[in-house]
């Protein structure tokens, strides 16, 4: 279940005041074989980040100012009198999908030196959330410059993931993923050797982030040429990924 709200804040760029939903809670159970959740309820995505509707500055949830939590019910009954009032005239926040927002959090975290696995984790939440918009349940309108992800987008996501895994060994399933971005390019041979690695990373490991029994399925799928996103079975989903940390 996803539960969201919308609450007045603070852009800490321009400083103007606007309004955003966001999410409180959300949970999933099924997930594809890249590991992109497939939510129950609503598609939370979009309201994790926030784009300032003034400057257009983008960031987490986390990366704008909201108001401090009142500290009696007093102070609560009020606070909530004016808050309702103050929405009735804000801006809201420009969010679309989610994923152009990503896009430039995952470039200005790229620009600061921000650690490689955080980059690729951004990087491949915007492809995540393209896909989400433009399948079912879950059909949005994307904007012109974001129809769906591209090949070209898939391979951009692989590399990002496979300089997350080879800054840090401890990195190992993103050795996973970037394999399957290169499968859903069509770039078989790239998928294989990544498949390969991530094998090696983890021959001895005794419960690997992501279960070779999946990696092998994935894998002759490649060999078959099938670049199609893959479902992991509901009842097999905590079976395949262990611990799994991104």
């Amino acid at each position: 279940m996803t539960t969201v709200n919308t609450l007045p804040t603070t852009c800490p760029k321009c400083n103007k005041r606007f309004k955003a939903t966001i999410t409180f809670s959300c949970g999933y159970k099924r997930i594809t074989t890249d590991l992109r959740p497939l939510f129950w309820g609503m598609n939370p995505m979009p309201n994790r980040v926030i784009r300032c509707p003034f400057c257009s500055f983008a960031d987490f949830v986390n990366g704008f100012i909201f108001d401090p939590p009142p500290e009696t019910m007093e102070d609560y009954q009020e606070l909530y009198k004016r808050r309702r009032e103050e929405l009735k005239s804000l801006k809201k926040s420009s969010v679309t999908n989610g994923a152009s927002e990503r896009f430039d959090i995952a470039l200005r975290y790229e620009k600061e030196g921000q650690p490689p696995e955080i980059v690729a984790q951004i990087f491949k939440e915007g492809v995540d959330a393209i896909r989400m918009s433009v399948g079912y349940p879950y059909v949005s309108t994307l904007p012109p410059n974001l129809k769906a992800p591209t090949p070209e987008m898939d391979i951009l996501c692989a590399q990002k993931c496979a300089h997350a895994f080879e800054s840090s060994p401890n990195n190992i399933a993103f050795a996973y993923i970037t394999a399957e971005h290169y499968r859903l390019a069509g770039e078989f041979d790239l998928a294989k050797k990544w498949y390969q690695i991530y094998k090696d990373a983890v021959k001895n490991i005794e419960e690997p982030p992501v279960a070779l029994k999946l990696v092998n399925r994935v894998e002759n799928e490649a060999l078959k040429g099938n670049s199609e996103e893959l479902l992991i079975e509901e009842e097999m989903a905590s079976i395949f990924i262990r611990g799994l940390n991104l």
